[in-house]
């Protein structure tokens, strides 16, 4: 599913690890994509949706763009598409990557 939502910039910023890490490559192989395309996406960033926070993984160049162009509290749009979810106790992490954003 893909989506293009605005959200808000909160400046944190984590490694793409363990389960997430698993799926992102996974999906990276099941869409076609070489070998080594899912490293172009290390990392993930925390956005909030009105009520709602999600840890969204970016391309590394479009990650850089945003901590230069944006500082915490400002809105942005991704464009986003959903790959999946990981399980965490009783509920599902949804899991989101983008590679395209702007400012309106």
């Amino acid at each position: 599913m893909k989506s293009k939502t605005k959200v808000i910039v909160t400046g944190d910023i984590r490694d793409i690890s363990g389960d997430r890490k698993r799926l992102r490559d996974l999906w990276f192989e099941k869409s076609g994509f070489p070998g080594d395309a899912s490293s172009l996406m290390s990392k993930e960033a925390r956005f909030i949706d009105g009520d709602k926070e999600y840890w969204i993984g970016l391309r590394n160049t479009i990650l850089d763009e945003i901590t230069k162009e944006f500082k915490k509290g400002d809105a942005i749009f991704l464009n986003s598409i959903l790959i999946g979810g990981v399980k965490s106790g009783d509920k599902v992490d949804w899991f989101f990557l983008a590679g395209v954003y702007s400012k309106n």
